[in-house]
């Protein structure tokens, strides 16, 4: 997924708004209680995975960096044999 412009911000809104219509929806007396709760909890998490998505590309970069930095560290460490 390519995040364009203010694309993240749409999404990031969108999700607000839908969990806070999702907790008005649990104040009210016209949905059920397990009706609001589950859009409460999926919109969260479906907010937290639009996060995770735009992050990712910098973890992935980051994840690439420490295994170079390990492959460099494990070849500069030479470990003599023990003779017996």
């Amino acid at each position: 997924m390519i995040f364009i412009g203010g694309s993240f911000i749409g999404l990031i809104f969108s999700g607000i708004a839908a969990i806070t219509i999702s907790i008005v929806m649990l104040r009210g007396a016209i949905f059920a209680k397990a009706t609001a709760w589950i859009g409460i909890v999926g919109f969260t998490f479906l907010s937290l995975l639009y996060y995770l998505i735009h992050v990712r590309p910098f973890a992935l970069y980051l994840s690439i960096l420490c295994v170079r930095a390990d492959r460099r560290l494990a070849r500069t460490v030479v470990v003599s044999p023990r003779r017996t």
